[in-house]
């Protein structure tokens, strides 16, 4: 009996951040059994607003309140940097990276594995079209979603429920991947 009680007394604690999914949807749909490992260093590039910039710094005050095992910082050199941002439209993005072919889309992320790590993200390009979401006015939106993609989540069945599905704020559903994914006792 005495058992069963500290059972149920822990079991709540064990499971905080599967409410809203479970361990193996997280592994098979959202993530491809990949994370950070080291500390995220951001360069910001190209045609972004001081609006921008605040988004930018309020997503990342936002994701570290919630990682245990890395940091995220904006870094003024490119060369001490890991993850790059540009705020360019398709053809300057394209000229800088001419084997990149991403038009039409408002946003993009890609993620650099680790040579030695299948598991380990080491780097990242974001590319925030700088025509389109001013069109649009979807700045907001897109940098944080394609920061939650720097992160390691893909899109995933159930978009509904998370930032991946058109929404300006992070849901409950997405604070809990991101806790649980970069938690200290996180095991793939």
């Amino acid at each position: 009996m005495k058992n069963i009680i500290i059972i149920l007394i822990l079991l709540p604690i064990t499971i905080f951040s599967q409410n809203n999914f479970t361990h193996s949807y997280l592994i098979n749909e959202v993530i491809n059994n990949k994370r950070w490992e080291s500390d995220i260093k951001i360069f910001i590039y190209g045609n972004y607003t001081n609006k921008n910039r605040v988004i930018i710094d309020e997503t990342i005050k936002y994701f570290n309140s919630l990682l245990e095992t890395i940091q995220i910082s904006v870094v003024e050199d490119k060369d001490s940097s890991n993850t790059e941002i540009y705020f360019l439209t398709d053809n300057e993005y394209h000229n800088l990276f001419p084997y990149s072919d991403h038009s039409l889309n408002i946003g993009a992320t890609y993620n650099k594995k680790s040579l030695y790590s299948d598991s380990v993200y080491i780097g990242a390009k974001i590319h925030i079209d700088s025509y389109e979401n001013e069109l649009f006015d979807s700045f907001e939106y897109v940098i944080k979603h394609e920061m939650f993609h720097m992160l390691g989540f893909s899109h995933h069945k159930n978009e509904g429920e998370s930032i991946i599905n058109h929404s300006k704020d992070f849901t409950k559903k997405d604070e809990e991947m991101i806790r649980y994914l970069y938690s200290k006792d996180f095991k793939f």
